[in-house]
């Protein structure tokens, strides 16, 4: 340990002199400031400096940068930090800027940072910080600089654990929404929106949470709204969830009681209902869920023909 003639770390010049005689011990020429950036922050402690560190908030570059300022301290080159140091938003702060700065980004400028990858910031020394947050550079920002209104939408690629928060997940929707021209609360726009929108806008990880499914998506998402599963834009083979769903619905907005009346239904009748996602339905899916429902009836592809092609004009006019 140390010792020095210091009644009180508020001093400069005993701040001074303390790192002075550290540097003498560990063979540090005078004069050769890189030398710091392979101290560590316990071997200050060890020394007796954990009094001084506290003034500084644990940051070894702050303490440096305070006592020698003739010297280009760069805070992206220090080593490991103790636990608590990233519990101060001013010491990530710090490091951000400094990382900003080394990256050509402008004083307070904020756009570049959405093209920032994860290992960017593992490449610069920031695995403690990106531990602290969840392992996400959005949700960094976001605590970092929260004066601005950061958009998930522009981010190169959102970290799989910044899907695990629900808030996120709504922020995301809520500017897709904005960005695909939705009023606000109108939640039945969603049900026009295929998959590939959502990927496209950098949402491929938050579908992967829900199978794919953005039904299942929105359902927990946005708990509030009654998702109707038979809305949905549906693209290839459905879920039977989801046969079963518009089965049912089908039957309740044109008043079937048995299954022989499902050879009337009609395209026509679907459209003008909105029961468009019935039409797009394999056949053999549909029989499938028809033959549970109702064993009892003979059930062959001709039974749902009338549904498959529309209604003529003659055969409108005769049922008219």
């Amino acid at each position: 340990m140390i010792k020095t003639e210091r009644q009180s770390w508020a001093s400069l010049e005993v701040q001074r002199e303390f790192l002075d005689a550290m540097a003498i011990k560990l063979g540090i020429e005078k004069g050769d400031r890189s030398a710091w950036y392979r101290v560590s922050t316990q071997q200050v402690i060890d020394n007796g400096g954990k009094g001084l560190l506290q003034r500084y908030q644990f940051s070894l570059s702050k303490l440096l940068t305070a006592v020698y300022p003739d010297f280009a301290w760069d805070a992206l080159k220090f080593g490991s930090a103790p636990r608590n140091h990233w519990a101060s938003i001013d010491n990530q702060r710090s490091f951000m800027d400094e990382l900003a700065k080394k990256l050509g980004f402008g004083e307070g400028e904020r756009e570049g940072w959405y093209k920032v990858s994860h290992q960017t910031l593992l490449d610069h020394g920031g695995r403690q910080i990106l531990a602290h947050h969840n392992d996400s550079l959005p949700i960094i920002l976001a605590a970092v600089y929260p004066d601005y209104s950061w958009n998930p939408l522009k981010f190169s690629r959102a970290r799989r654990n910044y899907w695990l928060s629900l808030d996120n997940q709504r922020t995301f929707l809520d500017e897709l929404a904005k960005k695909l021209g939705m009023k606000e609360g109108d939640k039945e726009q969603w049900y026009k929106v295929p998959n590939r929108v959502i990927i496209e806008n950098g949402g491929k990880a938050l579908l992967k949470r829900y199978n794919d499914s953005l039904h299942e998506a929105l359902k927990h998402i946005y708990p509030e709204f009654n998702w109707m599963l038979w809305k949905f834009h549906f693209r290839g083979r459905m879920s039977d969830e989801a046969v079963v769903s518009i089965v049912g619905e089908t039957e309740r907005l044109l008043g079937i009681k048995s299954g022989r009346e499902w050879s009337r239904v009609t395209l026509d009748q679907l459209r003008f209902h909105g029961l468009l996602a019935l039409s797009r339905l394999e056949v053999g899916q549909l029989l499938s869920a028809l033959r549970k429902k109702y064993p009892g009836e003979n059930w062959t592809e001709s039974a749902l023909l009338p549904l498959k092609k529309p209604t003529s004009p003659s055969e409108n006019a005769t049922s008219s």
